[in-house]
């Protein structure tokens, strides 16, 4: 769980959650206590939980001092 780390969010990250209505709240619910984590690519991480009637998906990259929000994703309504 990283929930001491500051979240950073990319400039398309706030894009993608501004047209999905997903607020800052929810990512970090899913940053911090994901239903299901995977490692990917250049070390990021995707990570996915059910908030409210949504699933959603964040990808971040990991950092020292921070978390970098790259995108989120609404799977399924």
């Amino acid at each position: 769980n990283e929930y001491d780390m500051t979240l950073y969010f990319s400039r398309h990250a706030k894009r993608r959650m501004k047209w999905r209505q997903v607020s800052e709240e929810e990512v970090r619910q899913v940053v911090d206590f994901p239903d299901r984590a995977q490692e990917t690519f250049k070390g990021r991480m995707n990570v996915w939980k059910r908030v409210d009637q949504r699933l959603l998906k964040v990808t971040y990259k990991p950092g020292h001092e921070k978390i970098t929000v790259v995108t989120v994703i609404v799977v399924k309504k």
